[in-house]
């Protein structure tokens, strides 16, 4: 499954999706230019919550916001925001772009599989109204 096709799933916003557009997963990885960009892709692909959760509990302590997302769209411009940036590629470096490609490779993989699962389930659940109306 394709970085934008997954993030498109899970809802990531047009703006980053558009910058993404052909970008490897690799090549995203080392070249994202915003760090609130780079901590919701490690989020979003299962990096270790040690090295993520920290940052976004930062967030929301400084800026008052419960929502870490809402709370680093506020940011944009500030010295705040240029420390996430910081963090953000101290997280880019020590996360190397093959470990992110895979996960990204298995979160897409798993997502792939709970669809066929949701899908079969509502299978059998319409096989089985049908029965029963038929009777």
């Amino acid at each position: 499954m394709r970085l934008t096709r997954l993030l498109r799933l899970l809802g990531a916003c047009k703006e980053g999706l558009d910058w993404i557009g052909d970008r490897s997963t690799k090549q995203v990885w080392r070249e994202c230019p915003r760090g609130d960009w780079l901590l919701y892709l490690a989020r979003q692909m299962g990096v270790a919550r040690e090295l993520v959760e920290p940052v976004y509990a930062g967030i929301k302590e400084r800026t008052g916001n419960p929502d870490a997302a809402a709370g680093v769209a506020a940011l944009t411009g500030t010295p705040l925001a240029m420390e996430l940036l910081r963090i953000a590629n101290d997280l880019r470096e020590r996360i190397s772009e093959a470990h992110f490609a895979e996960l990204v490779e298995r979160k897409g993989a798993d997502y792939e599989h709970r669809r066929k699962q949701r899908v079969a389930h509502q299978r059998h659940g319409r096989k089985v109204r049908q029965r029963k109306a038929a009777t």
